[in-house]
């Protein structure tokens, strides 16, 4: 789930294991929780929120552009 929004369902292996592809809309956090059913169709509750945040944004960055070296600090390794 997305907030109250279905993303889908999924089946897990004989491991337990699974995953889900979904697109989410950019810029934007999304509250992700997850719901299990067993065979006799009983359903948990909700997960904890995982929350994710879609950046595609870049990040700014301010350089030296003079190509000096004003003290030890403006080094970047």
């Amino acid at each position: 789930f997305n907030g109250a929004t279905s993303l889908g369902t999924v089946t897990a292996d004989n491991s337990g294991n699974f995953s889900k592809d979904v697109d989410l809309s950019a810029n934007t956090t999304h509250n992700i929780t997850a719901k299990a059913t067993d065979t006799a169709g009983n359903t948990s509750d909700a997960s904890a929120v995982l929350a994710i945040t879609v950046d595609t944004v870049a990040p700014t960055m301010t350089t030296n552009t003079t190509g000096q070296i004003a003290s030890s600090s403006d080094l970047v390794a």
